[in-house]
């Protein structure tokens, strides 16, 4: 899987190319996994200067969807237990 590395991270994503986009975007999934699509006709070179000119970005995302997933746990471990109750 292509990788850059920003501030000693490791930063993986999956790039998807295609003939039909025009421009480069990313999208973060809720397990942190990110997805480039970009098009077919742009080099490498650019695809991972894009992804490293957003780096912070997606690492601070990525620590969102982190953080939202142990609230989420949280709140359904308490649920449990006031239903056990």
């Amino acid at each position: 899987m292509p990788h850059i590395v920003h501030k000693k991270l490791r930063l993986t994503y999956r790039l998807y190319a295609t003939g039909r986009r025009k421009t480069i975007a990313l999208k973060i999934h809720r397990d942190g996994q990110v997805d480039v699509r970009a098009p077919q006709h742009i080099s490498l070179t650019m695809v991972r200067r894009f992804v490293d000119k957003r780096a912070d970005w997606i690492l601070e995302k990525q620590r969102y969807f982190q953080e939202l997933l142990l609230r989420v746990r949280d709140i359904r471990s308490c649920v449990r237990m006031f239903y056990q109750i």
